[in-house]
C-alpha cells in the first residue's frame, strides 16, 4: 500500500511540475520586480563600521547602540542618529556576524562567503525587503526606510512590541491558573475595544501590501513579531525579506501562484502519504525547495505545509492565527509538536475557541472571533480576501465604539 501510495506521490509531483512549468511561461514581472536602489554610501556615512555597535569603553555610561534581537538571518540594533530630526532614533539591521561563543565564523554568522548560492538568495531577500518598504513609504502602516546597501538597512525606530504586549507569558499559559479550564484571556489588561482596533489595523497593513497599486505584494511571513506601534502610535510592519511580488498571466488575466517549498519537519514522502487524499487542491510537490523553507509551526496556511500552489490568501490565514493571539494572548498550536501541528492544520483542525463565552464577555470579543473564523477558512479559493477583512473590522469597530459611548 505504501508503495503505490509513494508511487502515487511522484506521479502527482510531476505532473504538477508540469503544469507549472507549462503555467509559468505566460506570467511577467511587474515594472518594479527588479527595482534596486542601494544608498550605500549614505548608509556608511551614518553607521561606519562595528564600533558604533558597541559599547563605548572609555564612555561606559554612553552607548551610541543597543542591541534588540535577531531574527534568523539578521541582527537588529537601535542606533542614536540626528538625520532624522533634531534627536531620533533609527533601527540597524545587519547580518549575523556578532561572536557567539567558540563556534568557528561560519557556524556563527548568516552570511558564509563561500556558499556563493545561498548568499545570492540572501542578497535578493534584503533586496525585497528594501524594495517593498520604499514601494509603500507613503503608508503609515508601513515603517519607513531611510538608506539601504547590500545586508544591510537603516529604518524608522518602532519602540513598542506587539508581541511583549500581546502575549505577557510569550503565548503559554501562565503556571500559576487554577485549573486548565480557565479561559480567561491572558492579556485580559487589554480593552476588548482596544484588541478590535489592533486587528484592523495589522489586516491594513496587509492590505496595504495587497492592495499595491503596481501589483499585489505578499507578505509570506505573517507573525506578531513583525507588528511595532511607532511613535506616532501606529501599527506598523517592518520586515519584508520573505515578501512575494506576484506575477501576471496576461493570457488568462490573473495573478500567477508562487511556491514557497514544504516545512522542515519530515520527509516529502510522508507529508504524501498523509495529504494524497485531499480534494481541495492537487498535491504539487517541490522537493527542490526543502532546503530554503524556513517556517514556524503556528504561523502557515494549510496550502504552505504541502506546497501547494500558493496566492496571497496565506497572510490572510496567518492573520488569523495573530488575531487569536491579541484575543487570547497565546500561541496557536502551543500544545503540539510541530509535525502534528501540520496534521491539524492540513484536516481543518484549529484551536477550539468557546463562543458563548466570549459572546457573553463582550461584543467586540465576539467580533474577533467571528473575524479569526473567517480568516481560518480552509480552503484559500474560499477564503475572504484581506479588504473584506478590513471592510468587516471597521464596521465592527464603528459598531463598539458608538455603543460603547453614553448616548443621551
Amino acid at each position: 500500500m505504501r508503495k503505490k501510495m509513494n508511487t502515487m506521490c511522484l506521479y502527482l509531483s510531476k505532473v504538477s511540475m508540469h503544469l507549472r512549468e507549462g503555467h509559468e511561461e505566460f506570467c511577467t514581472t511587474p515594472s518594479f520586480y527588479r527595482l534596486y536602489r542601494p544608498t550605500c554610501n549614505e548608509l556608511h556615512s551614518s553607521v561606519g563600521d562595528y564600533q558604533w555597535l558597541m559599547p563605548d569603553k572609555y564612555m561606559p555610561q554612553k552607548h551610541l547602540s543597543r542591541y534588540l534581537g535577531a531574527g534568523h538571518y539578521r541582527q537588529v540594533f537601535r542606533l542614536e542618529r540626528q538625520f532624522v530630526s533634531d534627536s531620533d532614533e533609527v533601527i540597524f539591521k545587519s547580518m549575523k556576524r556578532l561572536p557567539r561563543g567558540r563556534k568557528p565564523l561560519e557556524e556563527r554568522a548568516a552570511y558564509n562567503p563561500a556558499e556563493v548560492g545561498k548568499n545570492f538568495e540572501l542578497y535578493d531577500d534584503m533586496r525585497k525587503d528594501s524594495m517593498v518598504m520604499e514601494l509603500l513609504t507613503s503608508s503609515p502602516r508601513i515603517a519607513d526606510i531611510y538608506s539601504f546597501c547590500a545586508l544591510s538597512s537603516l529604518i524608522e525606530y518602532v519602540p513598542t512590541m506587539l508581541e511583549d504586549y500581546v502575549m505577557p507569558t510569550e503565548g503559554y499559559e501562565p503556571k500559576e491558573r487554577d485549573t486548565d479550564d480557565d479561559r480567561t484571556p491572558v492579556n485580559e489588561y487589554i480593552n476588548p475595544l482596544e484588541k478590535l482596533q489592533m486587528a484592523l489595523e495589522m489586516a491594513k497593513g496587509l492590505a496595504t501590501m495587497h492592495g499595491h497599486s503596481g501589483g499585489v505584494i505578499a507578505n509570506v511571513d505573517v507573525q506578531i513579531g513583525q507588528f511595532c506601534r511607532g511613535k506616532d502610535g501606529l501599527i506598523k510592519i517592518l520586515d519584508f525579506n520573505r515578501a512575494e511580488v506576484l506575477l501576471w498571466d496576461a493570457k488568462e488575466e490573473r495573478y500567477c501562484t508562487f511556491l514557497n517549498g514544504v516545512p522542515p519537519d519530515g520527509s516529502v514522502s510522508r507529508l504524501c502519504d498523509i495529504y494524497a487524499s485531499a480534494t481541495f487542491f492537487p498535491i504539487p510537490l517541490s522537493p527542490s525547495s526543502l532546503l530554503r523553507a524556513i517556517l514556524y509551526k503556528q504561523l502557515r496556511a494549510p496550502e504552505e505545509i504541502i506546497d501547494a500552489p500558493l496566492t496571497e490568501k496565506i497572510d490572510v490565514y496567518a492573520l488569523g492565527n495573530l488575531i487569536y493571539s491579541v484575543l487570547t494572548g497565546l500561541l496557536v498550536n502551543r500544545n503540539f509538536e510541530t509535525e502534528k501541528a501540520h496534521r491539524r492544520i492540513t484536516h481543518g483542525k484549529t484551536e477550539n475557541i468557546d463562543v458563548d463565552y466570549f459572546d457573553s464577555r463582550s461584543p467586540a470579543e465576539m467580533a474577533l472571533v467571528k473575524v479569526i473564523q473567517w480568516c481560518w477558512t480552509f480552503d484559500a479559493n474560499e477564503r475572504p480576501s484581506i479588504f473584506q477583512i478590513v471592510e468587516f473590522l471597521e464596521d465592527e469597530v464603528r459598531k463598539n465604539v458608538y455603543s460603547s459611548q453614553d448616548v443621551y
